[in-house]
């Protein structure tokens, strides 16, 4: 791997070239001559991510298949996985010697630690210099080395938003009918006199959907174990005590008492039909440059976006979205091949996104496109997930300039001090099993519990029981042993 020190550009994003017979901008004419395969039979690529797969997805895998064949030989078997089985189904598919190549992992499910601990990633050094060189020339060294443990490489991050910061989408016309303030905000609890206008004059709209993260906004977490790192904390110190889950369940249990938060939160299991639906006045969201269109686009709601706190790059930033290998994968040179062709083809990897032209979506600059009235397919919402967003062409309500302003808050964000750092989570694996099973036992404590201090205490005690100060120990071990190589 080439050693680079400075962070993404978008000119060397947008001026990639072709890379082993895939590259932007490559049309199907251009491609054709660069499949170095001769006749030899195309493989086929089973690629497992989470989502709902669109209506019309085999008539676009049928078109984008023959695109594939031309430029790289290579066919892909897409296999779209409800996101609540997604975890279960494919540690299943892994476990069992399923067949299968590609696989969407990260750092908040479907945990990455996880499959490199258990050895069930493939190593993907020698792949990545062979068949991958596109992916090497488009990504820096430091946001490869997220999905790097030791010096192997077993995941390749999805170049995206990098900074974290979250934010609420309000729907825009209750922001227009109260005279809303939508101005960024250093703190949820900001946010209450917005959520108690929705409650008094909405009765028929929740005022905020559940997946309130509080905790998330001035703190990191290295690993799941209800262990935090304070952002302004520039010696990196894991805090030892539950402060900081404290202080995020009493929030979450004060927004219910006052009916912020739906009642019957601690029961449903999806609660997608009602976001789509409209029933959520405030969805809290990851904000990035683009949000709002992105979020009319997935949920077909007008939304305005609040920010905040600070954005800021975590020392794992870039596991939340990744692609990796199945160890078992009988195929890796061609699932290589394909996920760089998808990684670096601007024709391929939007043709994944938007469908087939005039059919799905209409160009309407060479950089932007609109899809059809009632399209069968629509996966733009989706890009973060597959590849390299940098890729995709903008889609109405998204500003021209917006993947250059993403590239400047990933540039301009405050950043963890413990950037390069991976917690190597192998020699506690039974620990975090056991502390994932008492996290998912109390994992509404916050809403069910009668006395909410009593069981919150009882709750941290179970973690304590499961390992979690020998996590706390390992990782701190681990963090000293950083600084001191670094």
């Amino acid at each position: 791997m080439k050693k680079r020190i400075v962070a993404v550009m978008m000119a060397v994003l947008m001026g990639i070239s072709a890379f082993a017979g895939c590259g932007k901008g490559n049309s199907s004419d251009q491609a054709k001559g660069t499949n170095q395969e001769g006749n030899k039979e195309p493989e086929t690529v089973k690629w497992l991510l989470f989502g709902t797969e669109p209506e019309d997805h085999d008539m676009v895998m049928e078109e984008l298949n023959k695109l594939l064949v031309e430029k790289i030989n290579v066919k892909l078997d897409l296999e779209w996985i409800a996101e609540s089985e997604y975890e279960t189904r494919v540690k299943l598919a892994v476990s069992s010697g399923e067949d299968f190549d590609l696989l969407w992992v990260s750092n908040w499910m479907n945990q990455f630690n996880e499959y490199v601990a258990e050895e069930a990633l493939m190593p993907l050094n020698d792949l990545i210099e062979e068949y991958g060189q596109g992916i090497d020339e488009t990504l820096e060294d430091w946001v490869l080395n997220f999905g790097t443990v030791g010096d192997t490489i077993y995941a390749i991050p999805c170049l995206q938003i990098l900074a974290n910061q979250r934010c609420v989408m309000v729907q825009k016309d209750l922001v227009e009918k109260y005279n809303l303030d939508t101005s960024p905000v250093e703190d949820y609890r900001d946010l209450e006199g917005i959520l108690e206008i929705i409650k008094q004059n909405e009765p028929d709209i929740i005022p905020m959907r559940a997946n309130v993260k509080p905790e998330v906004t001035h703190y990191e977490s290295l690993v799941a174990a209800e262990i935090w790192i304070s952002m302004t904390d520039s010696s990196a110190t894991p805090i030892e005590d539950d402060s900081v889950t404290w202080e995020a369940a009493k929030l979450k249990r004060e927004w219910f008492d006052k009916g912020y938060i739906r009642e019957d939160v601690a029961t449903i299991t999806d609660d997608s039909g009602d976001a789509k639906a409209g029933r959520y006045a405030v969805m809290t969201e990851a904000y990035k440059p683009g949000i709002e269109a992105a979020m009319a686009d997935a949920y077909g709601i007008e939304c305005v976006a609040i920010p905040i706190g600070n954005p800021y790059v975590s020392a794992t930033a870039g596991q939340a979205t990744m692609i990796a290998m199945n160890v078992n994968s009988e195929r890796p040179e061609a699932a290589m091949k394909l996920f760089n062709c998808v990684y670096t083809d601007e024709e391929v990897f939007n043709m994944l996104l938007f469908g087939i032209e005039n059919v799905h979506y209409k160009k309407v600059a060479d950089n932007r496109a609109e899809f059809v009235e009632n399209t069968k397919y629509s996966m733009s919402s989706k890009a973060w997930e597959i590849g390299n967003q940098f890729l995709a062409w903008y889609i109405p309500g998204q500003a021209d300039g917006t993947w250059e302003e993403t590239d400047q808050m990933n540039k301009n964000s405050i950043v963890s001090p413990l950037q390069g750092f991976i917690f190597d989570s192998t020699g506690v694996q039974a620990e975090l099993a056991q502390i994932a099973a008492v996290i998912t036992e109390y994992e509404n404590y916050m809403y069910t519990a009668e006395d909410l201090e009593k069981t919150h205490k009882e709750y941290f005690e179970k973690l304590k029981t499961a390992g979690r100060d020998t996590v706390l120990e390992e990782l701190k071990k681990q963090i000293e042993e950083w600084k001191a190589g670094k």
